[in-house]
């Protein structure tokens, strides 16, 4: 079973990105980002996947119409190194209610 994301509701006017950092522990390819929207909305989400230097390695946009889990795949896999820092974001342009944690910075 999949659940909405805790935390707590936060929300922006105009342009933002919101997103996570992860390291793999192992060599993986990423295909795609899954993400859940929260809020019933016609939106374009553009997803980008970064080093942790600010490289981008692939972008990819969705159309979310409605709440839940969507998932999104870049044109081709990017190769994921083991142990090194990556950061994954969804950014719009029109603002938009979205959910962070304590430890979100």
């Amino acid at each position: 079973a999949r659940i909405a994301p805790g935390g707590s509701p936060a929300s922006a006017a105009g342009s933002f990105s919101v997103g996570i950092k992860f390291s793999p522990t192992g060599a993986i390819y990423c295909s795609g980002v899954r993400f859940y929207w929260v809020v019933a909305s016609s939106k374009t989400v553009k997803l980008t996947l970064w080093t942790d230097g600010g490289s981008s390695l692939a972008t990819a946009n969705q159309t979310v119409a409605s709440t839940g889990l969507f998932e999104t795949l870049f044109s081709s896999p990017i190769l994921l190194t083991a142990g090194a820092l990556y950061r994954v974001g969804a950014w719009q342009n029109d603002g938009a209610n979205y959910s962070k944690s304590a430890a979100a910075s």
